[in-house]
């Protein structure tokens, strides 16, 4: 391959996950001087002269159109509900606000103006639910309900993690763990 041809890419560029997450959609509003071009990639039919066009458009596409439109963030991460989020996220039900709710909503942040409160209300979001994903986990209990992908990911992690270390606590002779298990 010509290095002058290579293009560097976020690390997540070739996730299947983020692709998917990518996929969701936004609610814009386009202004009267946006060009045809984009209307025809979104295959929509412009309003008529002068006046604005409202469509839904996917999240991957929103970079390249933002310059040209307003969008409204969906439901599950406007103000009311990042306010519950951020003052009790342990109750809420992820799974059903968006089943990829952490990644839509890091690029969403991405993409508004005040991206930085939504940032903050995942990483809350986060901490306040993590516990509550990994500890069954490693207790050997059932994956709790209302998780979205991304603690689903984590929850069957931290299960692996716990069946693997059985395993070798279970296989392994104790002179043989001791031999084993690196020295401070």
């Amino acid at each position: 391959m010509d290095p002058s041809t290579e293009q560097a890419v976020e690390d997540n560029f070739y996730s299947i996950d983020d692709v998917v997450a990518l996929d969701s959609h936004v609610s814009c509003t386009f202004d009267p001087s946006t060009p045809s071009g984009i209307f025809e990639i979104l295959g929509i039919k412009p309003s008529d002269a002068g006046k604005e066009t409202k469509a839904e458009a996917p999240l991957w596409i929103l970079p390249t159109i933002a310059s040209h439109c307003t969008f409204r963030p969906p439901k599950a991460y406007n103000d009311g509900v990042q306010g519950v989020l951020t003052s009790h996220a342990t109750s809420a039900n992820l799974e059903s606000l968006q089943s990829d709710f952490y990644a839509v909503g890091m690029n969403i942040s991405k993409q508004l103006t005040d991206g930085k409160n939504l940032a903050r209300c995942l990483v809350s979001t986060f901490t306040q639910r993590v516990g509550n994903v990994v500890g069954p986990a490693l207790q050997g209990k059932n994956r709790p309900a209302r998780c979205d992908s991304l603690e689903k990911k984590l929850f069957d992690s931290a299960a692996k993690a716990r069946k693997e270390s059985q395993k070798w606590l279970t296989t392994t002779t104790s002179k043989k763990r001791k031999l084993l298990t690196p020295q401070n």
